[in-house]
């Protein structure tokens, strides 16, 4: 059950009572399709010609500076001279990519970063570090988050109502960025566990808003959209640290009715979480 200590959700989104604990975390059996199996009596084949270069292929070479992708090399190619490997075929060879390392310093401990459909800018979210590349000079502060334009380079501030650390995120159908738990009170920020908030550049560039609580909190959880364009919540544990109770439901956060509560609830299969030892960002699709 959940921690004891914890205080719940707010008086407006009543938790569930859970009449029996989560099964303890036990080691998963063995999985069979990793047991290698003997490998079958080569037969013998007629030589195959050379392969030809594939002119659409690409290279990707790492350097101390940053990547870079090379267009017209073919699939098969030396990686820095360690190592061959094989890439997918790249439609538009006239196009280039790299990555480059800024000329500063951000200051922050950026855990989550995610692009904001149909703009240049990213959003951030990090844990509290004392410092925010908003503030120049640096001061002390316990900004959590904010938003690059990659393109100008330009930091602006953005104001969360709860703590974002640990916390799971996704873009919906309509553009928006959902962020779903995160962490208990910490640095000036009340819980943040049980929270689904949106961020919207287009209505409210300055601000995450809180549209609804689950009904269970989630610590490290996922969210991930669906083709039905609602989004499923799954994982994470209803405390921080690992060791603490398992969530065994998931919730259904439909964006187009964003307030709902409480959100829908579906028991998670008993098996997996009998066998699953750390159910933190559970891989979803």
């Amino acid at each position: 059950p959940m921690n004891p200590s914890f205080p719940g959700p707010p008086e407006s989104v009543p938790s569930p009572s859970i009449t029996a604990s989560p099964p303890p975390l036990v080691a998963p059996n063995p999985l069979p399709f990793l047991t290698p199996s003997p490998a079958p009596p080569p037969s013998p084949s007629p030589a195959s010609p050379p392969t030809p270069v594939d002119s659409t292929g690409g290279v990707v070479t790492l350097t101390a500076t940053g990547i870079s992708v090379e267009a017209g090399q073919g699939p098969s190619a030396p990686m820095n001279g360690t190592g061959r490997f094989l890439q997918a075929q790249n439609p538009h060879p006239e196009i280039q990519s790299a990555y480059e390392i800024l000329p500063f310093l951000t200051n922050l401990v950026a855990v989550h970063l995610i692009n904001v459909p149909g703009t240049n800018t990213f959003l951030y979210m990090e844990r509290p570090s004392g410092y925010h590349p908003t503030m120049d000079p640096p001061v002390a502060n316990n900004l959590i988050a904010g938003t690059l334009k990659i393109d100008t380079l330009e930091w602006t501030a953005v104001n969360s109502p709860d703590g974002l650390f640990c916390s799971g995120h996704t873009v919906s159908a309509t553009g928006e960025v959902v962020i779903v738990g995160g962490h208990r009170q910490n640095a000036g920020y009340p819980s943040g566990l049980f929270s689904v908030r949106t961020y919207n550049m287009q209505t409210n560039v300055s601000n995450l808003v809180r549209t609804t609580l689950m009904s269970y909190p989630r610590w490290y959880p996922s969210a991930t959209l669906l083709a039905s364009s609602n989004i499923l919540i799954m994982g994470g544990t209803q405390d921080v640290g690992a060791g603490t109770a398992g969530n065994p439901t998931y919730e259904i956060f439909n964006p187009r009715n964003p307030t709902e509560s409480p959100l829908p609830m579906f028991p998670v299969d008993p098996a997996y979480l009998k066998s699953v030892r750390q159910n933190y960002y559970p891989f979803n699709y």
